[in-house]
């Protein structure tokens, strides 16, 4: 009996079957860039003997730029280390920011939010007269003291 993974092994070594092959050197291309890098991606692609890296960020391009040589280095490695990956031809490697906004594409702009830690202690006098805004205030105090706590 063969395992599920053998099988899908056997159906995309199929010549029918050449780009999922080479989705899966893509994948395992992005898989070795650096985290930062990674998240950035939003697909890869490969048309006449260029890659290209569908970008979520104009910066992030930038520094994409900047690392084309050590793409291409990991390129060439999963060419010699996965025989499945072996027959890649790849002249260029060229990326792109896409104008299209994704839903599900929001972990970039979390990492990006800053993050201040509550410097006060929630110590200060109640000098409203209004029962409402005392409650308001109270309120306020008890969340800073919550936020202090964990």
């Amino acid at each position: 009996m063969k395992s599920s993974k053998e099988i899908i092994n056997h159906i995309v070594s199929k010549p029918s079957m050449k780009k999922a092959a080479h989705h899966r050197c893509f994948l395992k291309l992005k898989s070795l860039l650096p985290k930062r890098l990674q998240e950035s991606i939003l697909f890869i692609y490969k048309k006449n003997r260029t890659l290209f890296f569908v970008l979520n960020h104009p910066g992030v391009k930038m520094e994409f730029n900047y690392k084309v040589s050590l793409i291409n280095t990991l390129l060439n490695k999963i060419k010699e280390v996965d025989e499945k990956c072996a027959d890649l031809d790849i002249k260029n490697i060229k990326t792109f920011v896409s104008n299209k906004i994704y839903e599900n594409d929001s972990s970039f702009w979390e990492n990006s939010a800053p993050y201040y830690k509550e410097r006060s202690k929630g110590e200060f006098k109640n000098l409203a007269k209004n029962e409402d805004i005392r409650k308001i205030l109270e309120e306020i105090r008890e969340t800073i003291k919550n936020g202090n706590r964990a």
